[in-house]
C-alpha cells in the first residue's frame, strides 16, 4: 500500500507505504539546492511506523494539508487494527 503528498513549498515528497512485512514506513525525499543554479540534490530519510501489526499492511493513507501542523498518517493491516499517527 501507498499514499504520497508533496509539498510545493519545502521541496519535500512524502511517501507513507505498507506491505507484507506487516510494517507501515514513512519515506520523506527532499531537493535541495547544491550551490550552482542548475544543481540539486535528493535528501532521503525512511522513519518506520511505531504500532507493531500483526498481519500485513492493507492501506496507508496521508493528511497534510491541514493547517497549522496537524498532519495525519492513518495505516490499515489486515490484523484488523486501523492506526492514526499525528
Amino acid at each position: 500500500a501507498i499514499a504520497t503528498h508533496y509539498d510545493p513549498t519545502s521541496h519535500t515528497l512524502t511517501i507513507a507505504s505498507g506491505g507484507g512485512d506487516d510494517r507501515a514506513y514513512l519515506h520523506y525525499v527532499t531537493s535541495q539546492a547544491t550551490g550552482s543554479s542548475d544543481s540539486t540534490t535528493q535528501v532521503t530519510k525512511t522513519v518506520p511506523l511505531s504500532h507493531p501489526h500483526t498481519d500485513s499492511i492493507s492501506c496507508v493513507s496521508l493528511n497534510l494539508d491541514m493547517k497549522p501542523q496537524a498532519h495525519l498518517v492513518a495505516v490499515g493491516s489486515y490484523d484488523g487494527a486501523i492506526v492514526v499517527y499525528d
